[in-house]
């Protein structure tokens, strides 16, 4: 048997995707009709299994990077269809420079996805009344800014910071309580500052902090590299505004941001590409910025 994949998409290939489909979720699996074909289908792409010239299976990729649909007749399940749908799906993800890709897998089907490197996680859950997992397969390790749009838990802050702020090219902007020795004092970062602030005569690159006293007390690295660079500014928020914060972030270029609570260990999240809303973070910094002042301390301290 030869089977070859060929990629379409929905308008060009409907009927012969929708007749798999229709074949495997609806009469065999029992899905509603009304629930298996949706707005996704126009946006993504799909792929078409052919067996020895026939059509057999089908899968579809979203642009957000999760696989669905995959549907393969009863009589070629046997044949390593699936595994050549997958495999063609995830190198197209892989040319496509996609982070990872994802699937809600029907439970049958978990070793299958595991095979190709899919790991389940999360609980159960249920889908046209069959019982799902999610699982994901990373492609490549490390995010990239302006690209990954999906937004993360923050594990490891420090390492977050130091990634990010190694990535951006244009401007970065902190919120910080006092720029925590173990966030922004380390080499490496202070170093990524350096480099970033001397790329061009354009780059921003300010520091806006709830108290100075911590900074006049030891000395940090970012204090010094502020008296040296002009692009490297730190200010300090009126004790006023202070208050109002419950969050401090890191915002990387315009697109990028990691979002925490002030104390260092608490939960944050981040994305490397979500320009709306790392837009409005900048807007709200921007204004900040606007109404805080230079510490008299830090210009002559060291």
């Amino acid at each position: 048997m030869i089977i070859n994949i060929q990629q379409t998409d929905w308008s060009t290939d409907f009927p012969t995707l929708y007749s798999i489909r229709e074949a495997v979720f609806v009469h065999e699996q029992q899905v509603p009709v009304e629930l298996e074909i949706d707005d996704q289908d126009f946006i993504s792409q799909h792929w078409i299994a052919f067996a020895d010239g026939q059509p057999v299976g089908t899968a579809r990729l979203t642009p957000d990077g999760k696989i669905g649909r995959m549907a393969v007749l009863k009589p070629y399940r046997k044949a390593m269809v699936g595994t050549h749908l997958l495999r063609a799906i995830i190198q197209a993800g892989i040319a496509q420079n996609f982070r990872e890709l994802s699937l809600s897998a029907q439970l049958h089907a978990l070793h299958f996805y595991a095979k190709e490197g899919f790991v389940a996680e999360g609980p159960v859950f249920m889908d046209a009344g069959i019982p799902h997992q999610t699982m994901r397969v990373v492609l490549r390790k490390q995010r990239e800014l302006g690209v990954d749009g999906k937004k993360f838990r923050i594990r490891n802050l420090p390492e977050s910071v130091l990634d990010m702020s190694g990535q951006c090219r244009r401007s970065l902007r902190v919120l910080s309580p006092s720029l925590e020795p173990e966030i922004y004092g380390s080499d490496s970062f202070v170093d990524q500052v350096s480099q970033l602030a001397r790329k061009h005569r354009d780059v921003t690159v300010r520091f806006l902090i709830h108290d100075d006293k911590p900074l006049r007390e030891n000395r940090h690295q970012l204090v010094t590299l502020s008296q040296k660079l002009s692009a490297v500014e730190i200010r300090v928020l009126p004790r006023k505004q202070i208050v109002e914060q419950k969050e401090c972030y890191l915002l990387a270029d315009n697109c990028g941001l990691l979002v925490h609570h002030p104390r260092i260990n608490a939960d944050g999240w981040g994305s490397y590409n979500l320009r709306p809303i790392a837009e409005d973070y900048i807007t709200r910094f921007d204004r900040q910025w606007h109404h805080s002042k230079p510490s008299p301390w830090l210009r002559t301290l060291y």
